[in-house]
């Protein structure tokens, strides 16, 4: 077995590596407002300098054995089907891609660097990369929530609370879109919160820190204004308080029941005392709104897309029909995109993914525990996918993902 503090070194650079590809995605968007950059330049340099560092680190670690697992081995299947599928796609149906925007993305950023972690995850140090994505989630959030306060010029009206906070470039475009600053807000509070509900050593100390972080994690999260975010976030806050509840204090069904109903019923009542009291933000406004259409029967644009997708699925369930739609939209649903593109084949192959994931998520406490906070902000991860994003770009996920499917489970651990 190769030592581990031996190559220290390479286990850092995978570390940063994850770190780069899956939370400063935000830093580097406003980065290139503030230098008068054009963002598109900057974010291809971005995701340049991933891939020359995942290419540096596998020349590295050339001669290395990587992890191998029933999962991962899925999972670089499924990678692979997907890929054949592009290429068919493009050679013979004819469908018109960004091809450089296309590849960078799938090839550079997601297969690329998760063959990496692959290679590098007996040396990576727990502890450190906790550190690193606690200290660059909160400079996300302060950098995101500043620019925002600056474009408003630092003025919070009922105007702004009633939109929905996002970076902006000129008069219609975004450099940060609402879904991504909800996104990091709800990462951040995860990671504070699992810290504050799982101790991990030499990092949950300091719980006023924790808090403050907590609740800077909650504004954005808020102010962002996006369904999917919060939503996946209010779930992945109920796992956590799960198995807190039910394996770490041991208690019983019935009392975990009532707690289970006692939330809702919360929730319920705070939306309710704020429209009587006429308090209005953006994030409440937008779910009561999401609530009345569905009583109402109308649609929205995705659920259209939903429609799509399926019947795709339907000319071809085996294999699939396509990657995108013929416009290069896709149904920013991670399940649906998933039967469209690769049928049941690559289905089943996701199926058996979600599940050797899911499998990690509820034996949490047989994991080291400096991992259990990364499988937490997995969870919002994994959720948004089922509200937004495609397979080809949704890069956090995927190294994520991948990342929690190496995690070992150690069944003796009490």
């Amino acid at each position: 077995m190769i030592e581990k503090s031996k190559y220290g070194h390479i286990g850092n650079q995978a570390e940063w590596l994850f770190v780069l590809l899956c939370f400063c995605y935000p830093i580097s968007a406003v980065l290139s407002l503030f230098l008068s950059i054009n963002s598109t330049l900057l974010n291809a340099l971005y995701r340049g300098v991933a891939l020359l560092l995942s290419v540096y680190i596998l020349f590295k670690t050339f001669q290395m054995k990587r992890e191998n697992s029933i999962a991962i081995e899925l999972l670089f299947l499924f990678f692979l089907l997907y890929l054949f599928r592009i290429f068919y796609d493009i050679g013979f149906k004819g469908i018109e891609i960004e091809y450089f925007r296309t590849f960078s993305f799938y090839i550079g950023n997601i297969v690329f660097p998760v063959f990496v972690v692959t290679k590098t995850f007996g040396f990576i140090d727990s502890q450190r990369l906790l550190r690193k994505i606690l200290k660059v989630l909160v400079l996300a959030n302060i950098v995101i929530l500043l620019t925002f306060l600056y474009q408003q010029n630092f003025a919070l009206s009922p105007e702004v609370l009633l939109g929905r906070a996002e970076v902006k470039i000129g008069e219609e475009g975004s450099l940060v879109n609402s879904i991504t600053y909800s996104l990091y807000g709800g990462y951040l509070f995860l990671l504070c919160f699992s810290l504050l509900v799982f101790p991990v050593k030499n990092m949950s100390k300091n719980k006023i820190e924790l808090f403050l972080f907590l609740f800077l994690g909650v504004i954005n999260l808020l102010l962002g204004s996006s369904r999917g975010p919060l939503l996946s976030t209010t779930l992945a806050a109920g796992v956590i308080l799960f198995q807190y509840f039910f394996h770490i204090k041991k208690i019983n069904i019935f009392k975990l029941g009532l707690v289970l109903i006692l939330i809702p019923v919360t929730i319920s009542y705070f939306f309710t005392y704020l429209e009587e009291s006429n308090i209005k933000l953006g994030i409440f406004e937008r779910m009561l709104k999401f609530s009345e259409d569905v009583q109402e029967a109308e649609q929205e644009g995705r659920v259209l897309l939903y429609g799509k997708a399926i019947e795709l699925f339907e000319r071809n369930p085996i294999l699939g029909k396509q990657f995108m739609f013929d416009n290069g939209a896709y149904p920013h649903n991670m399940i649906l995109e998933v039967l469209m593109a690769l049928g049941l084949v690559g289905f089943l192959l996701y199926l058996g993914l979600i599940l050797s994931y899911f499998r990690r998520v509820f034996n949490v406490y047989h994991i080291e525990k400096s991992y259990i906070p990364i499988v937490f902000i997995s969870l919002l991860s994994f959720g948004l996918t089922m509200t937004s994003g495609n397979i080809y770009e949704n890069v956090e996920f995927w190294n994520i993902f991948a990342f929690i499917l190496l995690l070992p489970i150690n069944k003796n651990d009490k």
